[in-house]
């Protein structure tokens, strides 16, 4: 056993033997659908010791059993359904005992008179036209087959019918996997690793057949939230399709989003000692807050033209980095100059906005009332406050 499914494939005109008597083939397949061995039911071959007559159209129908006769090995009902045996076009179905490599272990023949059917069949009622596994409907352990008979007349010409037949399987009790528990309360006595009290394991199967809805899968061995993993896969989180192995950790969200109990948050992304929690850019390691009031405002001829006087000044140590912020005075109205404040701009460095041009600058030494504050990614500092302990305020820049 591969754990891969098999294949029947019905051929009811097949001429082995005789014209139109009809064939099977099993087909054992390999996990991508392609053939990998393939055994031949027919007169000549599989082991097969029925006879079919011409234009028996064995395998016109088909269905599958787990097993009827306590071997572990799946059996199948096939139809044969203008067989003539009993009388013309009567039909019949095939039971197959199958051994493992899908030959025909042994057979039993049910129509008129055969396998101990007792029900009336008339010429052309085409027993075994259609059939399908029921499972177990009376309680035995033993599968039950329904058998379709469209042309039967009872009632009115071609009416049709369906014969429910109580199959009798192999009745012994007894423990066919050795796990100690015999057939009639083994939910699959076919697996050692399934039975009342048996552990649950990654396998694919409710081990311990205490599941009303058995053969259903316990929860971890279902993939609830389908994000394509199980709790046997590794899936910590079966309520969120966003957590399971194959997710990426994202640093300071709190969540163990790839299930790693070896992969935690990275609290402090940009290494300046501050938790992302509490950072408010935590990509930059020289910023963690909007800054506070500026510091130590000054003057200075621009090195770069110096003619345009610098005004410089720090920012807060204890909120921002202690890197110096550096602007430049420009205006053309001279009144910018003895007002309340001026609209600066920094073409080195980012967050500090104006649109006044170029201008004259004030001579070194006259004394000046710069108000300012800085920006950075987390925001734009305060003016600070006045000696009355009121905010101060400024003008709005454009």
């Amino acid at each position: 056993m591969d754990g891969i499914p098999e294949l029947v494939v019905g051929a009811h005109t097949d001429d082995d033997g005789a014209s139109n008597s009809g064939s099977i083939w099993i087909l054992f397949l390999n996990a991508d659908g392609t053939v990998k061995l393939h055994q031949k039911i027919s007169n000549a071959s599989g082991g097969f010791s029925g006879s079919l007559g011409t234009e028996a159209y064995f395998g016109h129908s088909l269905t599958s059993f787990k097993d009827l006769d306590g071997d572990c090995v799946a059996d199948l009902a096939v139809g044969s359904y203008k067989d003539s045996v009993s009388g013309f076009n009567r039909g019949a179905v095939w039971i197959l005992f199958l051994n493992t490599d899908g030959t025909v272990k042994a057979h039993r023949k049910i129509s008129g008179g055969e396998g101990g059917f007792t029900g009336q069949l008339d010429d052309e009622d085409q027993f075994g036209i259609s059939v399908a596994s029921l499972g177990d409907l009376n309680g035995d352990a033993v599968p039950d087959l329904a058998v379709g008979a469209a042309p039967d007349d009872d009632g009115g010409a071609d009416r049709g019918a369906v014969w429910i037949l109580f199959l009798d399987g192999f009745n012994v009790v007894m423990d066919f996997d050795g796990d100690g528990f015999v057939n009639d309360v083994d939910c699959d006595d076919c697996n050692t690793d399934v039975h009342p009290g048996a552990p649950e394991i990654c396998d694919g199967f409710a081990n311990d057949c205490d599941d009303s809805r058995w053969p259903s899968l316990p929860a971890n061995e279902s993939d609830i939230d389908r994000d394509g993993w199980s709790g046997c896969t590794g899936d910590c989180n079966e309520s969120d399709p966003n957590i399971n192995p194959g997710m990426p950790e994202i640093n300071c969200d709190g969540i163990n989003n790839d299930c790693n109990a070896g992969t935690v948050d990275v609290q402090d992304m940009d290494g300046d000692t501050f938790d992302c929690t509490i950072d408010c850019n935590d990509a930059d390691g020289f910023v963690w807050s909007q800054p506070d009031e500026v510091q130590n405002l000054r003057l200075r001829p621009w090195p770069l033209i110096p003619s345009l006087t610098e005004i410089l000044w720090d920012a807060s140590s204890d909120s921002d980095s202690a890197v110096t912020y550096y602007g430049l005075i420009k205006s053309q109205v001279a009144d910018d100059f003895s007002s309340i404040a001026a609209c600066l701009t920094d073409p080195f460095s980012p967050g500090i906005v104006s649109t006044v041009d170029f201008g004259s600058s004030p001579a070194l030494g006259t004394a000046f009332y710069y108000l300012v504050r800085a920006e950075n990614p987390c925001g734009i500092g305060s003016f600070g406050t006045q000696s009355d302990g009121t905010p101060r305020t400024g003008i709005s820049c454009p």
